[in-house]
């Protein structure tokens, strides 16, 4: 039987160095959190072979006493804590003392020093966690240190270290997160002699864009929120920069960056309708909470943290992102991409040698002779020499104030006769009024849209084309309507008015008592979500009418589906258990793509979407695209 011992400083160190240091990111990490703790405002980080040969981080903070040089890698010795402070309400990065002599135990340390205010400064030496040498040293104020050969004496280590490129991207990761987590302290970072990132310590939006670059920038929208449990300030990213993993969220509670998957989610939901299934939402969010509602001690990394009244902090921070968002925000704007030069010198060369046949002279002066165009038409615009169809009007519409269909109710509209020519968009194609027909009866942000749209038309009988004073608004007619019918869902179920459908003959689901129990349980939010239903027997419930959007769906399969949510999400809005149906619902009843539309019903969906909160269909996908006039004018070479 082995008999119980105390193990030694250097075992007992690399067995902390395997919970601190476990690849050349988490050394970084430490030892820039201990120049910021040291208060500095300028901070050198780099690294040679990922890391492993090479780490070097420098400050000007306020630097280590000679006399405390050896004893910064003592394990458990720090200058952040002292006895009696309690866990709760810590503020500073480091607490344990557990850093610096980890890192030590498993590669060869050198590092220099020097107080401000000292004349000279002291450097110490180490090999596997023992001192090697310690002298006097001239160097600027605050702190250098160089991790050598990192797990040299622990080569069991190095098989799990990944390759060289794979931890220069961790390392660029972690310094990142901390640039971003400290905006107002510059940071530096180089790899193998390139310089990577450079902040300039000024505000967060820089430091997004020294990290992420102008893409990332040019889509930023900003949350400031003051509640009462939480403080959150930051920048949240448009659908147009979402990613499909959340590599593009950094998540920073009192200062700390940490890994959050309630926090992530939260984040998800507050973008619900606004992001496609599979995508995550960019963000750059910093929470502040009170210390002492706080522990960061609960991981050797310090990277995640617990939360006192956790529901209610995420709750907050919901409405924090919800109310940053707006229909603004769910705009794309899109950017024609212009042609180098290079390949516009291709082209010039092209046409410089293509000679035009004369047959196609002829062709061009016939057809020149045939059309009346002035070089400079007046205000009405081109007229075209007798043209066949005179009914097409393309000067700039009148909105109208109220929904096309109380207008046609109070105002009789004048038939066309059949020998008319009806316009070129709908030639042909049945008018689908009734499918629009949808009331705006519920109360929501204006400001979707702009007020000065003029309709120009459809393409490809999918995309309806708007101009809005100098920019053309590409609106893809699926997603709105799809949008428009489920807010309209919303509010009748918000005033609990959801118009139901009765059954010809009760639809009988049968499940497990204890379901039919929670069915019970929860008979009047299903009753607000539009059924009716009761039991019938010991282990089924009658269906006896259900929401009018639920019409032509597998109703044995979504009632059991419905059910199922209720048990996983257990206290639910009617919303979140109904809502993947009501989308299904919504899209299948909706315009589809490649579905002609006339002038009117145009005009009718562009004025419900006015009202509308989102400007994204229920799945996530945009429904209005921008396009600029001075994008188009820079690629027609009429601006430069």
């Amino acid at each position: 039987m082995n008999r119980i011992q105390l193990l030694d400083q250097a075992t007992a160190n690399k067995i902390a160095a395997g919970e601190v240091v476990t690849r050349p990111s988490s050394v970084i990490k430490e030892l820039v959190e201990n120049a910021i703790d040291a208060g500095a405002t300028s901070i050198y980080v780099e690294i040679k072979n990922g890391g492993m040969k090479e780490i070097y981080v420098s400050d000007n903070g306020g630097g280590i006493h000679p006399d405390d040089m050896a004893l910064a890698f003592r394990r458990h010795a720090t200058g952040k804590t002292r006895p009696g402070d309690e866990m709760f309400g810590l503020s500073s990065l480091g607490f344990r003392g557990e850093a610096l002599s980890s890192i030590a135990a498993v590669s060869r340390v050198k590092m220099v020093s020097r107080m401000r205010g000292a004349e000279t400064g002291q450097g110490i030496e180490l090999e596997g966690g023992e001192v090697v040498r310690q002298y006097p040293i001239g160097c600027p104020e605050g702190t250098g240190i160089y991790v050598n050969d990192l797990f040299y004496n622990t080569p069991a280590r190095l098989k799990y270290i990944k390759s060289i490129g794979a931890e220069s991207a961790s390392c660029a990761d972690g310094v990142g997160r901390l640039i971003l987590a400290y905006p107002e302290i510059s940071i530096r970072y180089s790899n193998n002699g390139s310089p990577l990132y450079h902040s300039p310590g000024t505000c967060l939006a820089d430091a997004i864009l020294a990290v992420y670059g102008k893409e990332i920038y040019d889509n930023l929208i900003p949350v400031q929120y003051d509640g009462k449990g939480l403080r959150v300030t930051g920048y949240i990213g448009n659908g147009t920069i979402s990613r499909r993993n959340r590599s593009f969220q950094t998540t920073i509670v009192n200062g700390r960056v940490v890994r959050s998957a309630k926090i992530s989610n939260a984040v998800s939901t507050a973008f619900s309708e606004r992001m496609m299934i599979g995508k995550f939402p960019f963000y750059v969010l910093s929470l502040t909470v009170k210390q002492e509602r706080m522990d960061a001690n609960v991981h050797p990394q310090k990277t995640e943290i617990k939360l006192l009244d956790e529901d209610a902090i995420l709750a907050e921070l919901v409405s924090a992102v919800e109310s940053a968002l707006s229909p603004k925000s769910d705009l794309r704007r899109l950017t024609l991409p212009q042609k180098t030069p290079k390949e516009q010198d291709s082209l010039a060369s092209v046409s410089e040698k293509t000679e035009i046949p004369e047959e196609y002279k002829r062709m061009a002066d016939d057809f020149a002779g045939e059309i009346a165009m002035p070089a400079f038409p007046k205000k009405g615009g081109f007229r075209v020499k007798d043209a066949p169809d005179a009914s097409l009007d393309f000067s700039p519409i009148q909105m109208p104030s109220q929904p096309l269909k109380e207008r046609m109710e109070k105002e009789p509209v004048e038939q066309p006769k059949e020998s008319q020519a009806k316009p070129a968009f709908s030639q042909g194609v049945p008018m689908v009024a009734d499918q629009l027909s949808l009331p705006v009866d519920h109360p929501r942000a204006a400001g979707s849209l702009p007020v000065d749209l003029r309709i120009i038309g459809q393409a490809f009988a999918t995309y309806l084309l708007v101009q809005s004073g100098e920019s053309l608004m590409i609106i893809d007619q699926h997603a709105a309507h799809e949008r428009l019918n489920y807010d309209r869902y919303l509010a009748q179920m918000e005033r609990q008015q959801v118009i139901s459908q009765p059954l010809l003959a009760p639809c009988v689901v049968t499940m497990a008592v204890e379901e039919v129990q929670l069915v019970l349980d929860h008979k009047d939010i299903f009753l607000s979500m539009g059924f009716d239903l009761d039991t019938f027997g010991l282990g089924a419930i009658a269906i006896r009418a259900v929401p009018s959007v639920f019409s032509g769906l597998d109703l044995h399969a979504a009632f059991l589906d419905m059910v199922e949510q209720f048990r996983s999400l257990g206290k639910a809005s009617p919303l979140a258990v109904v809502r993947d149906r009501i989308v299904r619902a919504c899209c299948r009843m909706s315009i589809k793509a490649g579905q002609p539309l006339g002038h009117e019903e145009i005009a009718q969906i562009l004025q419900m979407l006015k009202t509308t909160p989102k400007l994204t269909c229920p799945h996530g996908r945009p429904i209005v695209m921008i396009i600029a006039k001075g994008d188009l004018e820079k690629n027609f070479k009429r601006i430069q």
